[in-house]
């Protein structure tokens, strides 16, 4: 009850979007300079304070676990997972109680002197995210079926490796 107060009262003073939990699917669209745009799709999922998933369907399988600053990506077609670190303050769901309210139902987030827009519905639950990647893509990801502070379960979490993939440590 405490935890919440703090987060409501967090979210009035700074505008950030709060939540507990996000489960979604969603189309991510790239367009690059040349206009060409690849699309993906799949299903993700977050549970406050710092733990994401991703898992990709297509038009390749692929699964990137966030775990606090730890990151696993699985990818079966190439047979291997790859084992990295993340700077804890680079995963989207956790920084977006940092976002600043511009607009009803449009939140703006700067990382890496890039902004992130961000567009929610009426209940502050995310629609829609578009930034300018590394590679100064245009990134756009919907989010469909959306439920916010929902009960998830640990399973949903859980990433298999099997034993004959590469394992690569960065």
């Amino acid at each position: 009850m405490k935890k919440a107060l703090v987060f409501a009262l967090a979210a009035s003073l700074y505008g950030g979007i709060e939540m507990q939990s996000f489960y979604a699917k969603f189309v991510q669209r790239i367009t690059n300079d040349q206009n060409r745009t690849i699309t993906y799709r799949g299903e993700v999922a977050y549970e406050a304070p710092d733990r994401t998933i991703w898992r990709y369907e297509s038009p390749t399988k692929k699964t990137i676990l966030i775990q606090g600053s730890r990151v696993i990506v699985v990818e079966p077609e190439l047979e291997q997972a790859t084992f990295s670190q993340l700077r804890k303050d680079r995963q989207i769901f956790s920084l977006l109680q940092k976002a600043r309210k511009v607009a009803p139902g449009r939140y703006v987030l700067s990382l890496d002197e890039k902004n992130l827009s961000i567009f929610t519905d009426a209940n502050d639950t995310i629609k829609r995210v578009r930034f300018k990647d590394e590679m100064d893509n245009d990134v756009e990801v919907e989010f469909v079926d959306r439920q916010k502070d929902i009960e998830l379960d640990d399973s949903f979490f859980e990433v298999k490796i099997p034993a004959d993939f590469d394992r690569i440590v960065r």
